[in-house]
């Protein structure tokens, strides 16, 4: 059994969790990328005798409106999608992440607080000038140093407190896994944020990611789901904080 997993397209993240019908959060860009990738994984889909593919999506704008793309290429080859989109709460993004938030405590950069604004100074929240990737994994975010968390406004702690660890969206991916059954592939459309123990399997390397609109494979192999290829493009590398 395979099981594909789909990164949202190139977003403008203007919606949150939306109805499947008013679900659209992609750029042009990202719209044909998604097409692109749809095609890719009908003819991967094809060549391995499939005729089927179960869809389960992440609930947000920019995971559904990918997952209604997919779907449309898909049967468009040929492919059929017995259940349609099934949404998956499971697949959500990371709990209370903000982006603007996370990203200056790795690489520098001004947040926003309270009316008020602060610079911070990444050699504070990132001593060890760990990469995205690798300080999200190991939720350095939730472990700042003490001389971090005295710079920092409580009110801001707070929300950085309150990102859910890594390891909580990592099981309620597996948990969606462990629910896979049938003859069918599946795919699995979703954010990054839980995909990096797989990518990191795949690649060996623990600077990568999932690019936007691209997809790897995981296959179950003795009871167990592993990585056993990815579309062209799909694992890049993180190369500065």
């Amino acid at each position: 059994m395979q099981a594909h997993v789909l990164r949202h397209g190139l977003t403008e993240y203007k919606q949150g969790i939306v109805d499947l019908g008013e679900a659209n959060d992609l750029t042009p860009e990202g719209i044909a990328v998604v097409r692109a990738t749809a095609g890719d994984l009908a003819q991967h889909v094809l060549r391995n005798r499939g005729k089927a593919v179960k869809i389960r999506s992440s609930r947000y704008g920019r995971t559904l409106y990918t997952a209604k793309i997919a779907s449309e290429e898909l049967s468009r080859s040929g492919v059929e999608i017995p259940e349609g989109i099934v949404e998956d709460s499971r697949l959500n993004e990371v709990e209370n992440f903000e982006w603007d938030l996370f990203y200056p405590l790795v690489s520098g950069g001004k947040i926003f607080y309270d009316g008020g604004e602060l610079e911070i100074d990444s050699a504070v929240t990132n001593p060890e000038r760990l990469i995205i990737p690798l300080y999200f994994r190991q939720d350095r975010h939730l472990h700042l140093p003490e001389r971090a968390r005295r710079l920092l406004p409580p009110s801001v702690i707070a929300r950085i407190e309150s990102f859910e660890p890594y390891q909580s969206t990592l099981k309620r991916f597996r948990a969606v896994l462990a629910d896979l059954n049938g003859p069918e592939t599946h795919l699995l459309v979703g954010h990054e944020g839980y995909t990096g123990e797989f990518v990191k399997a795949f690649s060996g390397r623990s600077d990568t990611y999932l690019d936007r609109g691209k997809y790897f494979t995981l296959e179950r192999l003795n009871g167990a789901w592993a990585p056993v290829s990815a579309q062209g493009g799909a694992i890049q590398v993180r190369q500065t904080v």
